[in-house]
C-alpha cells in the first residue's frame, strides 16, 4: 500500500525514483533525482531537512496504513556528487512477534 501512496502523491511526480520490493514485507525506495535537493545544493546549503520532513511524512503515512510499519533512512544528503542517489529509504512491516509482514498481509488483517 505504501507504494501506491508514493506513486499517487503529486509531490513525488517531480522526482525520479525507483521502488523495489525486497521481500513480501520490505520495500526499498531510492530517489535518484530530487529538484528540491538540487535547489538546496545549488544555493550552497550545508544542512538538509530531508529526515525531518520526508521522514516525518513517511512515518505519518505509515502510522495510518499499518501501525507496525517502520521507516529507516538508509542514505540522506549531503551527497558527494550529483551522480549519487538523493536519498534511500527502507519500509518494513513487523508482525506482533517481531517477524516481518507484507503490506498486503497487514491490510488483510
Amino acid at each position: 500500500m505504501m507504494r501506491q501512496v508514493i506513486e499517487a502523491d503529486p509531490s513525488f511526480l517531480i522526482n525520479d525514483y525507483e521502488i523495489s520490493h525486497l521481500s513480501r514485507d520490505r520495500m526499498f525506495l531510492r530517489v535518484n533525482r530530487c529538484p528540491i535537493l538540487e535547489a538546496m545544493e545549488k544555493s550552497g546549503r550545508k544542512e538538509f531537512m530531508c529526515e525531518k520532513t520526508t521522514g516525518f511524512y513517511f512515518r505519518n503515512i505509515a502510522r495510518e496504513l499499518e501501525a507496525r510499519m517502520t521507516i529507516h533512512a538508509i542514505r540522506l544528503p549531503p551527497r558527494n556528487s550529483p551522480d549519487e542517489a538523493c536519498c534511500e529509504w527502507l519500509f518494513e512491516v513487523n508482525s506482533p512477534s517481531g517477524e516481518h509482514r507484507s503490506s498486503e498481509q497487514a491490510e488483510a488483517g
